[in-house]
Order: C-alpha cells, then sequence, then structure tokens
C-alpha cells in the first residue's frame, strides 16, 4: 500500500491493521518529531474553517497521521486530543476577507477622485497616447450599452462630479433665460403639474370658478370650487459638441475644463434661450412667440416704420398681469438700443433699466421693426423642467485631425404656466405674463 499522501483513497479500500513491534516504535518516534509543527499547522486550518467541529479536527488528525504511514486508532485519537487542545488557546477565526478588488480598481480607490475638471480632460488625452490607462476612467464608464471604457467604442464617459457644471455654468450667464424661469427637477421621462386653469378674473372666475363673498351673521355660503389644468414636460435632449484640438488639451494645462465647460454652457444656453422664445413646442419647449397666452400690443396710428415711441412701452406695461410687474424683464434685440436709448424719461443709461425693469439684450429676439424685437416677460411664469445632464467625448471622431470631440447633452422642457391671456376683472383689453410689440412697418 502506498504511504504517499495524496493517495488517502486507497485506505477505503485497504484493510488498516495496527503496526506492532520495531514498526509501532518507529512510527512513534517519527511522530514526536514531525507532531509539533504538523498540529500546529492542523489547528490552524480548522481555525481558518470557523474552529471547533470535531468532524474537522478529527480529520486533520487523519492527515497529520497519513504523513506518517499506516497508523492505528490510538495514534488517531492522541493526535486529535491534542488538535482540539490547541484550537483553545488560537485567536477565533478572522472574518471572511471581502470580495477580491480588481488590480484596475483598487488603484482607483488609491488615486482618489479627479481634483479637477483640467485633471480629468489631461488624463482623457494620456489614455490617447500612452499604453497605460488612469483607472479613474474605468469608474466613471457606463456598465451598460456602448462600453464608454473602451476608446474604439466611444470615448470616455465624464466623471459624476463634473456633469452637473454645465447647468452651473448656463444658469450663471448673466444673459441666461432659463436661469430666470421657474425650474423644476425632471428625475424620470415626463413631470406633470397642476396649473391655474383661470381664462378670466371676473367675479366668479377666479382659479376657473371660485368665489368668495360678504355674508352676514347665520348667512348660507355658497360652495365653489377652482378648476386646473396639467401641463406636462418632458425633457427633450439638447446637445452641444465641442471640438479642442489635443494640443491645446495636451498644453493647456489649468483652465480647459473651464474653457470647455464655459463653451458648451454657451451654445447650449443660445439654443435653450431661442426655445424660450419661440420654440415650436414639437420636441423643444413652447416659445412665448408661439403661445396661446402672448399678448401683441398695436403700433401707433401713422408711427414710422422701424421704431419704439414711448407710448407702445407704457401701453406694454399696461397689458403685463400686475402680479407679474415685480419679476418682468425687457427682452431686447440689440438692433432696438437705439430707438430705447432715446425714450427720455423711461429709459436709465444708469442702470440700464425701462420704466424700471431691467433689459436683457438677446441676438435671439426678432430685429427693429419686427414683431417680437421688443417684449415685456415674467420669466417666474415660465415652467422649465431640467432633466438629467451628461458629459461625453471621444478621441476618435476628428482623429484625422488630432482633434478630441466634448458632446455635452442636457434634457430639457418648457412652456408658460399661462393658456392663454386673462380678462380683467374690469375692463375688456386681456392682460398676459409675455406681452411683445406689433410690426412697425
Amino acid at each position: 500500500m502506498s504511504t504517499n499522501p495524496g493517495c488517502l483513497r486507497n485506505r477505503e479500500t485497504a484493510p488498516i491493521t495496527a503496526p506492532e513491534g520495531a514498526e509501532r516504535d518507529r512510527i512513534m518516534s517519527r511522530m514526536t518529531s514531525i507532531t509539533d509543527e504538523q498540529i500546529e499547522q492542523a489547528a490552524g486550518r480548522v481555525a481558518a474553517r470557523g474552529g471547533g467541529s470535531a468532524a474537522i479536527a478529527r480529520q486533520a488528525a487523519e492527515l497529520v497521521l497519513s504523513a506518517a504511514g499506516r497508523y492505528d486508532a490510538d495514534l488517531q485519537q492522541s493526535i486529535f486530543e491534542r488538535i482540539e487542545a490547541r484550537l483553545t488557546t488560537l485567536p477565533a477565526a478572522a472574518p471572511a476577507p471581502k470580495p477580491r478588488r480588481t488590480p484596475m480598481a483598487q488603484r482607483a480607490q488609491e488615486v482618489g477622485d479627479w481634483p479637477s475638471a483640467d485633471a480629468f480632460f489631461s488624463g482623457v488625452m494620456a489614455a490617447a497616447v500612452k499604453p497605460t490607462l488612469d483607472p479613474r476612467l474605468l469608474l466613471a464608464a457606463n456598465p451598460t450599452g456602448l462600453g464608454r471604457q473602451i476608446p474604439s467604442d466611444g470615448g470616455f464617459l465624464v466623471a459624476p462630479q463634473f456633469s452637473s457644471a454645465i447647468w452651473d455654468a448656463v444658469n450663471a450667464r448673466a444673459t441666461s433665460l432659463a436661469a430666470l424661469c421657474d425650474q423644476y427637477t425632471v428625475t424620470g421621462d415626463t413631470l406633470t403639474l397642476n396649473a391655474n386653469a383661470e381664462t378670466s378674473r371676473v367675479d366668479g372666475s377666479l382659479y376657473g370658478g371660485l368665489r368668495s363673498y360678504w355674508i352676514s351673521e347665520a348667512d348660507a355660503i355658497t360652495e365653489s370650487k377652482p378648476k386646473f389644468r396639467q401641463i406636462k414636460l418632458e425633457p427633450q435632449q439638447l446637445v452641444a459638441l465641442v471640438y479642442c484640438t489635443d494640443r491645446m488639451i495636451a498644453n493647456g494645462g489649468a483652465g480647459i475644463g473651464e474653457f470647455l465647460t464655459a463653451a458648451a454652457a454657451r451654445v447650449i444656453d443660445a439654443k435653450l434661450s431661442a426655445a424660450i422664445i419661440a420654440g415650436t413646442g414639437a420636441g423643444q419647449p413652447l416659445g412665448l412667440m408661439n403661445s396661446s397666452a402672448l399678448v401683441t400690443v398695436s403700433k401707433e396710428g401713422g408711427q414710422a416704420a422701424a421704431t419704439i415711441t414711448s407710448d407702445n412701452t407704457a401701453k406694454m406695461c399696461a397689458r403685463l398681469l400686475p402680479e407679474c410687474w415685480p419679476t418682468a424683464v425687457w427682452l431686447a434685440h440689440p438692433s432696438t438700443a437705439p430707438q430705447i436709448w432715446k425714450l427720455t424719461g423711461q429709459f436709465d443709461p444708469a442702470t440700464e433699466t425701462l420704466l424700471g425693469r431691467r433689459i436683457i439684450w438677446s441676438d435671439r429676439m426678432q430685429t427693429l421693426g419686427t414683431v417680437g424685437d421688443l417684449s415685456l416677460w415674467d420669466p417666474q411664469s415660465y415652467a422649465l423642467g431640467l432633466g438629467a445632464a451628461k458629459n461625453d467625448l471621444s478621441m476618435h471622431v476628428r482623429f484625422i485631425y488630432a482633434e478630441t470631440a466634448f458632446r455635452f447633452t442636457v434634457a430639457v422642457d418648457g412652456q408658460p404656466w399661462l393658456a392663454s391671456a386673462v380678462t380683467p376683472a374690469v375692463g375688456s383689453d386681456t392682460l398676459s405674463s409675455f406681452v411683445t410689440l406689433a410690426t412697425r412697418s
């Protein structure tokens, strides 16, 4: 019979006979020289498995004895007792180890987050020319769909801490219309809001049917109830594509991240402002000029073409809903500036205001003399739903031009709170939160 420790299954078929005489003395002598070390190892293995199990300890005793050749039950029992005794002196088993992290993930944890947008964009550039890859680029990868961590699949997903920077940059722009709007965060595909359904403020029509009464003691109160309508914001994707030369990224150092974010914010803000002003509502926000709540003030009799008069602006103010006045602003195309500056007594050059309200110059408005060149608007009357913001980039779209393509995507939708102009409680000229001047030609 083999004495190889690995051939234990032979013992299942071969009978074990107790050694006698000189053979037993030889085995006992051998056990004396190796048992201490082997018992220590065997006891450690049992403890690592959770320790304390008699069955496991007995198996360990068998393994120890197998190294000494044939043995009898007395020897096995003796070793078993010594293993159990040794177990009582060992510390409790250590908790099971955590799942082993991949070397790349471990490295990313050691390096930490990107300290700045500059560092991130430099890391992307380095990935294009070096055989090794910064592990933080992989941690930002999208786990499903197109593999952002594989350059050939489209580049790298921008680190999460920079994803919201685009909206912050848009809102920080002095001429941003989006920053002034009544903003809501849309976490799903849509956001439904309850809106006031009133179209008239004649008594009995407020909020679509609410009434109030003066009553005497013990008079019955006539019931009334409001009416609401729902507006649904379904953010649509607005994408800005910015190209940057590889040399600029490699040599830009501090400032390249700010440059890219500012450039994206500028083009996104321009497109979004155009949609807020004149969006069609189909796959984009519904703009003010296409809203059924728009009020248009006619030109004066005999008024010259391409002019703006003090009567024009005064009558525009008269058509604005009174509660909108504190937050109202003027939207004006730059070509209207010479006319506005001539409105003595209305225009204040020191504060750049017209009749006390701020002027926002926008080349998204219509040119002088065309309807929409000058408008009075309360931005808080416009609901703007902001969805997810995401930045992606690729080193391959413009590879032959040595340029890296940065794609900034925001999801946004918007529409006016009002569904129509409102008839005042007294008078016939309708009022609105958005008033514009008719064509003067």
